[in-house]
């Protein structure tokens, strides 16, 4: 009776993966957190015998269900947690679907929590999970606190694409269970804005002192030259000048003082013979030449 009975179970144990004899290759979960949950499936199964009805394992609250298999779009019939798809022929068959659930998110405090359950209709060799973080969302971290507490299981990998966080787990199985909590970073977001803004004021104002001060310095040399009275020289006649020379004189009789440029202009002279002219005037002391940079301002000098 016993050796009968040991018989049974071993012809069920070698005949049970014979008759159910499926499997999945590959599978990809991929997760994006808002303010529910959007959930991406995709793997690819091989059964060595048709599948009288394929069902899909979901969480609770999941909605919008949409459904492809080999490509083509299949109606399922959701019943609670499980989406039945219908038969199956034997063979490979890619199988991707994708719904959102809100049920996978809680709040704690300040923080947020993600408790997700991917579960297979069949054992995966190669089972993939990927959770992408809203932008602006961390993963807190406390002295003396567990790892375990803030990420469970530790994921295979954690990254960024320059904007979110991206935490990913790899098992071989059927389920795998994982839970994140998260935070997201208000008061460091409004630290910024307020830090930006201090800077765009005092780079203005900073600005402004310059754009005044110059302003300044403008109007209060437009208002010496205002003030400053032209030195009127004493009208007498200088002996023993050339036409050209008391051609100068005389314009810088009538202007006071005058830029060596404008001189040019007045005397239709050209510049060889004006500048000649000033140096005998200078060497004279009729005359004298002020340098501003490149320019020169030439004026009577005052005769005692």
């Amino acid at each position: 009776m016993k050796s009968r009975w040991l018989f049974g179970v071993l012809i069920s144990i070698f005949l049970f993966p014979i008759a159910f004899a499926a499997n999945i290759n590959e599978s990809s979960t991929l997760l994006i957190m808002d303010d529910s949950l959007t959930i991406n499936t995709l793997f690819d199964l091989y059964t060595e015998e048709p599948i009288k009805n394929l069902t899909l394992i979901l969480p609770e609250q999941s909605k919008n269900l949409d459904v492809q298999i080999d490509n083509q779009e299949r109606k399922c019939l959701l019943q609670a947690t499980f989406a039945r798809c219908g038969e199956l022929e034997k063979g490979n068959h890619m199988i991707n679907y994708s719904y959102f659930s809100k049920y996978p998110i809680a709040k704690l405090g300040e923080n947020t929590v993600i408790k997700y359950v991917d579960e297979l209709p069949y054992t995966a060799n190669s089972q993939k999970v990927e959770l992408q973080l809203p932008v602006g969302y961390v993963i807190p971290r406390e002295t003396g606190k567990d790892e375990r507490f803030y990420i469970n299981p530790k994921p295979e990998g954690v990254h960024s694409d320059g904007q979110r966080i991206i935490l990913t787990w790899r098992q071989k199985g059927q389920m795998l269970s994982i839970s994140v909590l998260t935070k997201k970073l208000t008061t460091l977001s409004t630290g910024w804005i307020a830090f930006f803004i201090l800077l765009a004021i005092v780079l203005a104002a900073i600005v402004a002192f310059f754009v005044l001060r110059t302003d300044h310095k403008k109007i209060q040399k437009k208002s010496e030259q205002k003030i400053k009275p032209k030195q009127k020289p004493k009208e007498e006649v200088i002996p023993g000048l050339m036409e050209a020379e008391q051609k100068v004189v005389d314009i810088l009789k009538e202007k006071g003082e005058i830029w060596q440029k404008q001189l040019l202009q007045e005397t239709g002279f050209s510049k060889a013979k004006l500048s000649r002219t000033i140096r005998n005037l200078e060497q004279r002391e009729v005359v004298t030449r002020t340098i501003y940079g490149n320019a020169n301002k030439i004026s009577l000098k005052n005769r005692q």
